[in-house]
């Protein structure tokens, strides 16, 4: 091949190689450009994704703020209400003693101090009040006391017509949730006792022992903490210290219970709750307690069923059932008040035997019993039956064969 042929076969290649590199270069471009398209439109997606989250992030940041708005004066509510209840300022965090917080939320309540409304009931004289719920249990106590109290009354009858009088007067239902809320917040003191009828037990020692002060009647409170709350009263009646629990004895309307209604120390200890005995004068007299100074007298074991049925016949719908018997018939006594109690209780009664003491040479007996099928008008034909269903007749006969069983004793 001549030299002119080979330089334009060389131009030709060259021109060829340069042709179909352009192409193959085109092609490797485009696959690249078309690629990176692709995923531009996925990356474009997921940003119209995360745009969708976003706006939903912000409309749930903004739900949580309006939450969090409504949360905190629900808050500030609370902490307002609970100011009230402890006295405790929450406006500066570090200066809060949160254990005596814990303790007024929990378990402990403060004693309500009586000197000022005591002293205002004594004189006559209510100008040092400065506070509306001082004054308002001021003109209660002013407006009660002449209704109960007669000035003839020993301090024992006058002790005992303030528990009657306060047993019946926490069990009211005052009704309505805007008067329990509010009493929450009271119930440890007077005020929530005589202006909404409920309290817990704090509630019933410190207006208990607000009338006892009222009456000059000496009278403390003991707040035992140790094995959880419980507060009530010590009175001295006739130089003699009793305990007398209120609260224990709430629950039965106008029908109390009265079995811890001036009890000594050994009949008070069984409840549960310790207190320091130093701290707090002996009560080791039955001289003025409920269930001993109201016993009904019986000659002997054999009468207690009579007795039992003349005094629930007297109160049907439930109360306290208190007797003695002769030291002596102790054990036929007991027997006889187990057997009734049995047969008297089913669906709707209920009776128990609750506290007993051996006293100048007799036994005394407490029996609590309750009738749930009385009505306030149990001549009503609506109201359902209340008779007592208790076969007296047949249990004498029982009790009498016990007491020829055990030597023909009575």
């Amino acid at each position: 091949m001549s030299k002119k042929k080979m330089a334009a076969a060389a131009v030709a290649g060259l021109l060829l190689a340069a042709i179909l590199g352009t192409g193959v270069f085109s092609v490797v471009k485009m696959g690249t450009l078309t690629k990176e398209l692709d995923e531009l439109s996925k990356e474009t997606k997921k940003n119209g994704e995360l745009s969708e989250d976003l706006n939903a992030f912000e409309d749930r940041l903004t739900t949580i703020q309006t939450q969090t708005s409504k949360t905190n004066r629900v808050i500030d509510n609370v902490l307002k209400v609970v100011s009230e209840m402890t006295g405790i300022d929450f406006s500066d965090a570090d200066q809060i003693n949160w254990e005596d917080l814990f303790n007024s939320l929990y378990d402990v309540h403060e004693i309500y101090d009586d000197t000022a409304v005591v002293e205002a009931y004594r004189s006559g004289d209510a100008s040092k009040l400065t506070d509306e719920k001082d004054l308002f249990v001021l003109e209660k106590v002013q407006e009660i006391i002449p209704q109960i109290i007669r000035e003839d009354m020993t301090d024992y009858e006058k002790e005992k017509a303030v528990y009657d009088w306060q047993v019946a007067y926490t069990n009211y239902d005052e009704g309505g949730i805007s008067a329990i809320i509010s009493a929450d917040q009271y119930s440890h003191t007077p005020y929530g006792v005589l202006k909404y009828h409920q309290a817990i037990c704090v509630g019933q020692a410190t207006t208990f022992k607000l009338f006892m002060d009222c009456l000059d009647i000496d009278c403390m409170i003991i707040h035992s903490v140790e094995e959880g709350e419980h507060a009530w009263n010590l009175v001295r009646i006739d130089d003699g210290w009793y305990h007398v629990d209120v609260m224990f004895d709430s629950g039965t309307g106008e029908n109390p219970g009265y079995d811890y209604f001036n009890v000594p120390d050994d009949v008070k200890e069984t409840c549960g709750y310790p207190w320091d005995r130093d701290e707090f004068p002996a009560a080791d007299s039955y001289d003025c307690c409920y269930f001993v100074k109201e016993a009904t007298a019986a000659a002997n074991a054999k009468e207690l069923p009579k007795l039992m049925k003349e005094l629930i016949d007297k109160t049907p719908g439930g109360g306290t059932l208190n007797l003695s018997v002769p030291e002596e018939d102790a054990e036929a006594a007991l027997y006889a008040a187990d057997s009734i109690a049995s047969r008297y209780t089913g669906e709707f009664t209920y009776m128990e035997l609750s506290n007993t003491a051996f006293l100048n040479d007799r036994l005394y007996l407490s029996v609590h019993y309750e009738d749930t099928r009385y009505q306030d008008d149990p001549d009503d034909p609506d109201d359902p039956d209340s008779s007592d269903e208790t076969d007296y007749e047949e249990l004498y006969s029982e009790i009498q064969k016990y007491f020829e069983d055990n030597g023909g004793r009575n």
